[in-house]
This record gives C-alpha cells, sequence and structure tokens, in this order.
C-alpha cells in the first residue's frame, strides 16, 4: 500500500521541477476535476487523488494565458505604512510630493508596475476618511492622494492596500480615539457597542467578525476609497484571527448556536473577503480585488482560518491570490519553490490570477527558522531576482510583488541588477 504522506512529497516535488523548467499552463486543473468536491480541505488532503497519469495530462495542456486587468505582467510592490513618517516627514505638501515622485519614480525604472499603498494599516486611516480616525502621521494633508496623483502621473495602477479587522493597542486607542467622532471611534467610546463590535487580544483591539455591523462596516471602507481615489482595486493581506485560542471569541461562538468554532470562524472571513469582492465589482466592476494570505496553505486553514483554497477554486472571493512566499530556496522546511508547487497545485477557478509575493527584506540577513538555509540571504547575490525569474518565466503565474517596496529599492546596485533584468 503506497504512503499518502510520501506520495504527496513527490508529487510536489515533481510540481517543484515542472516549475524550474517552466512547462506549467496557466489553468493546472479545472474547477470540474475531481478536486472540486474538497475545495474548501487543506490541498495535501486531496493531492494524493490525483493520478500520475492525469498530472502528466495536466502538465502537458497548454492553453492561452489571460493576464488579468493589464493585459500584462504584473509587477508590484507593496507600499507600508511604515514608510510614511519618511516619504511624509515634511509639513510642506509639495515636499512630500517630490520625495513621493522620486521614490515611485525608481520604483518605475525597476520594473515595477503597481502598488500596494497602505491607506488604512490598525484601524486608522491614511486617506481622508468619515468613517475611521486619521493617522497621525504629522502632515496636515491627505497623503494617499498625493500617492495616488504620483501614481497617475508615473502610469502605475494603484490598489488601496487595508488590514481589515486589526486595530490599535489599547493604550493608543484610549489615547487617541477617547475623542474622535469617527464611526469606529464612536463604537471604542461607548462600553455597549465595543463589546458588540471589538475584541480584545493581548493588549491589541480587533474588529469582531462575527458581527453583521462589522462586516457591512469594513465594506463600506473599500466603498469610500473606491468612490474617493481613482485606484484601480482594493488589497487586504494576511490579518484575519490572531490566535486559535477559543477564548477570543468564546461569547460570540456560544451565541452562535454553531457547533465547530473552525468551521465557524472559516465561515465568517469567508463571508467578509466575499462581500468585499461583491463591493469592488459593484462600485466598479473593472477594478480588482486582491488578497495575500501568509504561505503555509495549511496555517492560513487552521490558524488564521483563511480558506485559501475556496478561495481559489471559486469565482466571487477574490480575483488575485497573492500568497506570501518569503522564503529562500534552501530552507529546510519551507523551501521556495516547493512551496510555490502547492500553491500552483491548488484547483483555481479561471477567474482567478494567482501571483507571488517575494521578500526583498531578507536580502543580507540571517534567516534564522530557515535551518540549514539561514545564511543563504547572506552569501547568495539575487534570490529575488531567482525567485522572480522562477515565477514570471511559467505561464501559470501572472506576476509578482515585492516585499516592500523600501528594501526594495535599498538593495545594492547589484540586486536591483539582478532583479531588474529578471522583470524587465
Amino acid at each position: 500500500m503506497s504512503n499518502p504522506k510520501r506520495t504527496n512529497r513527490l508529487l510536489t516535488l515533481l510540481v517543484a521541477v515542472m516549475l524550474l523548467s517552466g512547462c506549467m499552463p496557466r489553468q493546472m486543473f479545472s474547477r470540474k476535476s475531481i478536486f472540486h468536491t474538497a475545495v474548501s480541505q487543506y490541498a495535501p488532503v486531496i493531492y494524493q487523488e490525483q493520478t500520475y497519469s492525469h498530472l502528466k495530462e495536466c502538465f502537458s495542456a497548454q492553453k492561452d494565458i489571460v493576464r488579468p486587468h493589464t493585459g500584462s505582467t504584473i509587477i508590484a510592490a507593496w507600499l507600508p505604512y511604515m514608510l510614511y513618517d519618511t516619504l511624509f516627514g515634511s509639513q510642506d505638501k509639495e515636499t512630500c510630493r517630490s520625495t513621493i515622485r522620486s521614490y515611485l519614480s525608481s520604483a518605475k525604472a525597476l520594473g515595477i508596475n503597481t502598488i500596494f499603498a497602505h491607506a488604512c494599516a490598525f484601524g486608522e486611516a491614511y486617506y481622508t476618511s468619515g468613517l475611521m480616525p486619521a493617522a497621525d502621521i504629522g502632515c496636515r494633508f491627505d497623503p494617499f492622494a498625493l500617492i495616488s496623483d504620483e501614481c497617475r502621473r508615473l502610469g502605475l495602477s494603484l490598489h488601496a492596500w487595508i488590514n481589515p479587522l486589526r486595530l490599535e493597542t489599547a493604550v493608543h486607542m484610549e489615547k487617541y480615539w477617547a475623542a474622535d467622532d469617527a464611526l469606529s471611534a464612536r463604537w471604542y467610546q461607548d462600553e455597549s457597542l465595543r463589546g458588540k463590535y471589538m475584541l480584545q487580544w493581548e493588549k491589541r483591539w480587533f474588529l469582531n467578525p462575527a458581527s453583521d455591523a462589522v462586516q457591512d462596516y469594513i465594506c463600506r471602507v473599500a466603498a469610500e476609497l473606491l468612490n474617493r481615489y481613482p485606484i484601480d482595486g482594493i488589497h487586504i493581506d494576511d490579518y484575519f484571527y490572531p490566535t486559535i485560542s477559543t477564548a477570543f471569541d468564546a461569547k460570540e461562538f456560544e451565541v452562535s448556536g454553531e457547533k465547530n468554532l473552525s468551521e465557524w470562524r472559516r465561515g465568517l472571513i469567508s463571508k467578509l473577503v466575499s462581500e468585499l469582492y461583491a463591493t469592488v465589482h459593484n462600485i466598479a466592476p473593472d477594478a480588482v480585488f486582491s488578497v495575500s494570505p501568509q504561505a503555509s496553505i495549511k496555517d492560513n486553514h487552521n490558524k488564521s482560518y483563511a480558506d485559501v483554497a475556496l478561495w481559489c477554486a471559486e469565482k466571487g472571493y477574490c480575483d488575485w491570490m497573492i500568497p506570501q512566499i518569503y522564503y529562500g530556496f534552501e530552507n529546510d522546511t519551507m523551501p521556495f519553490t516547493e512551496v510555490l508547487a502547492e500553491w500552483c497545485m491548488l484547483p483555481r477557478s479561471s477567474s482567478v490570477a494567482l501571483m507571488v509575493g517575494i521578500a526583498t527584506y531578507k536580502v543580507g540577513a540571517v534567516d534564522a527558522f530557515a535551518g540549514g538555509g539561514a545564511n543563504e540571504w547572506v552569501t547568495e547575490l539575487g534570490i529575488p531576482a531567482r525567485e522572480a525569474q522562477t515565477v514570471l518565466r511559467n505561464p501559470a503565474f501572472s506576476g509578482i510583488s515585492l516585499y516592500h517596496l523600501g528594501t526594495t529599492l535599498s538593495m545594492s546596485d547589484g540586486e536591483k541588477s539582478e532583479l531588474s533584468g529578471a522583470i524587465l
């Protein structure tokens, strides 16, 4: 009798070899494949049902590549909130505009054509919002509007990046939210509303995904951004449930009447994701809703309660799926090519484009959790470039995104030259 774990490992290695040779088609599996009845299960459980002969057929079935939205390969970069203190460090608007223009011009010169810019990271807005308190970064103008203006000027596609559930710490909110008139601040100020719409874990507050009002509020944030700025999409990343502890939402689970906590949590997150998708497309049919979960399909499913297999397999959850595969080729437990293969083996709707998040922030640093590959990012030149090349030369993928723009632009000239050569 065959060993399922050994079979899964062999299948993953086989796909990894196919990825490196660049011979896998974009749509590896049809939605009507034998996987379809188990799309919401962790993928390796269902790999064993696939036969080697069927895999061979999948690998050899070349199909036309349909690039989403832009019609071209997407080379994106995340522009996170921690860069805003530098970009918006001056009180003078035109000085900040010049700084942002220079920054984004360098990104474009490297080959980047898409920016995921933080509009909300901790329940506070980096834009003019009527729903959430303003983030205090020292400037008295709309920072996101400047980013939007300069992206349009340079021909860069801009997507508003929001962290939908994560809020600030209790200490911060007591200081800055206590007198604010924004909707979420009023929830915080009213103890009874706070108990309905927010949950606390390890000194930080989170919006309560079990609340219909909260889910509606998050969709209203997305709508506000789409209606206020000429952006090309809404983007969320991997901040869903902060813990697997039953204490986090014990009261809400008891009230729900459901029996399985994990399934209940996954259902709530999938509902939020599907409602965000619907909101985006109702307001702007050509806009993109993208999701960037962590790299581990299993951890997404069991720890973050993000049913990424379902979101890939069924239309109506996301347009772009961008797993954060922030690992080197020599990582002992999560080697880049094998993780890439696991994502490629997920059944995927023709409406969902698969992209890959690549870490530039690890360049030159020891990767403490990589085992035998701990020094790979120190001793090897061009890891981001090699990873980009592995992804981009294969039609199964529609692009990459670099985390993050700051570390990408601050890499050595040699690293940037290698990366530019891989993506241009």
